[in-house]
Order: structure tokens, then sequence, then C-alpha cells
């Protein structure tokens, strides 16, 4: 893999890609929307990090430190363009990581991107490469999936090699979901949520089952549905586990094993099915319970052919130079504004 990308401060006047490549230091995230959930247990982490997935945060001024993206969820790399010498990043996520109050009907955050690799912070918050909104939705105008466009600076034709294969779900096989969102610890009964955020991890299910109008504030999509396991079970899939908050939008990949030295486990990163949702929770009868019980169900959106068309579609007219300029502009003079105000203030 790459190495994960250097932030440059915005007080280093360089031309045109580099403002690009790090407009987003002065920026910073948007607050968390619990809808969906993120990745345990806790010690299946991946080092180095798997480049292709990544955070997605947000501008939220005044609920961060300076520079700083407020994370919000978990996103994958899809292709790499050079629009004029300057590198776009196309991202697939689930909208309603997008959406200001997590739910179809919510509008567009403010200033979503992308941050690579973990985060020093247990909130999973760092500087990031602030994109734009490209689609919402796909061809049935519901589904639970986003497309962002990020640029990065100067093209780099490496980044290409991150740009996962997107394939039709169509069978009830084997997969990996990786992510960045809250840390889970095997407790009785199922998972407890450690508010431990920015960490890749990643688990090993199975599909159970596709639903094909799985609703959802306001979404439906085909669900593809696997449960929450008790991992002491003799039949539990070696590397199972559960997603919590903020690995929203993370991938769910059928093909291309890979082996973890660190936990003796297989994983796979490649050919993506599905764009991970949500959950339908079961009840705990524990005390106290926790926070994700075994039974639960964990739902995925399932990347139909339209889907992949409309996402490609998509990725192939990101912005024309002249839209990249007036965005960099604007963000300059937002951030310049708010210096001069911090200084006369």
């Amino acid at each position: 893999m790459s190495t994960v990308p250097v932030f440059v401060s915005l007080q280093n006047r360089k031309p045109l890609a580099q403002f690009l490549r790090c407009m987003a230091v002065a920026l910073a995230g948007l607050a968390s929307i619990e809808v969906a959930r993120a990745i345990g247990p806790d010690n299946q982490t991946l080092n180095p990090t798997e480049d292709s997935v990544v955070r997605v945060l947000f501008n939220n001024p005044g609920n961060q430190d300076a520079g700083d993206g407020y994370m919000n969820g978990t996103g994958t790399i899809i292709g790499n363009h050079n629009i004029d010498g300057v590198g776009w990043l196309c991202v697939l996520t689930a909208d309603h990581v997008i959406s200001i109050n997590g739910k179809k009907s919510g509008a567009t955050v403010n200033a979503p991107g992308i941050a690579f690799g973990n985060s020093v912070k247990t909130s999973g918050n760092t500087p990031y490469y602030v994109g734009q909104v490209l689609g919402r939705y796909s061809t049935n105008g519901t589904s639970d999936i986003a497309v962002l466009g990020v640029p990065y600076g100067a093209y780099n034709p490496a980044y290409s090699a991150l740009a996962v294969h997107l394939v039709s779900a169509s069978g009830f096989f084997y997969f990996t979901d990786i992510g960045y969102g809250n840390e889970g610890k095997l407790v009785t009964g199922g998972y407890q949520a450690q508010n431990r955020y920015g960490t890749e991890r990643f688990l090993n299910d199975k599909i159970g089952t596709f639903e094909a109008n799985y609703t959802r504030d306001g979404y439906t999509f085909e669900g593809a549905e696997w449960y929450v396991t008790d991992p002491t079970d003799p039949n539990h899939i070696a590397g199972s586990g559960t997603t919590f908050d903020a690995d929203s939008g993370s991938p769910y990949f059928s093909s291309s094993t890979n082996f973890d030295e660190g936990t003796g486990l297989n994983y796979l990163t490649d050919n993506q099915f599905a764009v991970h949702s949500g959950i339908r929770f079961a009840a705990s009868t524990n005390n106290p319970a926790p926070s994700i019980a075994f039974g639960s169900t964990l739902i995925g959106d399932a990347l139909t052919a339209n889907d992949i068309v409309w996402i490609e579609n998509l990725c192939d007219a990101v912005p024309e130079p002249s839209a990249m300029v007036l965005t960099t502009v604007g963000i300059l003079v937002i951030f310049h504004w708010r210096r001069a105000r911090a200084v006369t203030n």
C-alpha cells in the first residue's frame, strides 16, 4: 500500500495543487449522529492499515480541536482521477453518514471529507481532506449509499492501487467488514461499546439472507443480512464480531484473502458487494446489557448492477477544474476570515 498522505499548513502559500491538498486543515468535523454501528472485537486490528478503507469526517466548528474533522463514518476508495494534474479520489459510503440528521430526509452535512489511517485520538478526529458529495441514493432514489469526490493535491497514480472492485451481491458467501468505528469488547451475552474511535478493525462473517425491501429511516434497499454470534460457540466463524457507531458506510468484502499476523486470521480486502447500513437489536437478558447482544442482525445495502453503473458514472464525472478552483477559493476565504476574526477578538 502507498503511504498515508501528509497534511501541510495553509500558511505555506503554494500553488493550487498544494492548496487543495491541505485545505482540510482549516476545517473541522460535524457532530456524530448515531444510526449504525462499528467494528468489534477490540483486538482485531490491521497493521499496517488497509488504506482502501478510510474515515469519513465533517466540519463542526467549536466541537473539536482546531484543524480537526469530526469522524462520523467509514468509506472505501473506488477511483482515482487526474483532473488537470490534480488528483481526485472517489469514495463510497452510506448516505446516512453524510446526512445531517442521519436519515434520508437530512440535508448534506458541512464539508464532508476523508482521512487515511488510524487516528491518534480516541475520538477519531484528525485533519482531513475536504471533498464534496457527487451523488446520493442511487437509481432507485432510496438506497443508503452516497459517493464523495475528494481532491488530495498533485495527481498520484499510485492511489489507483487503492481502488476496490465493486460487484453485485449474488450469494450467501463469507465476507469481511473493515471499519474505523467504536471499539467493541466481548462481554457475557454480546459486545460492549468502549467509546474509542478511529482504529481500523475487521470482522469476518457470512451473509445469512437478503431482504428485498429492507426499510429504515426513509431508505429502502436490498438488505444483506448477517448475525452477531457468540465466538465461544464451536460453530462460530473465525474472526466473527459485530459493528458499532462510525462504521456506517464500511465495506463488505468477498474476495482476495489476506493473512493478519497479529490475530492469525484470514480476512478479505477486495470485491465490495455491500455498504454497511444498520442493525436490528436483539434483546439482552444480562444486567447490565451489552451494547449489542448475540442474535442481533446487521444489515448492509447490497449493491445491484444498477447501483454500480450509477456509482461509476458519478466517479467519471468529477468536478471540472473551474468548479474546483471556486471551491478552493471559497474555503481559503473562510479560513482567512476566521483567522482575522480571531485576531480582532
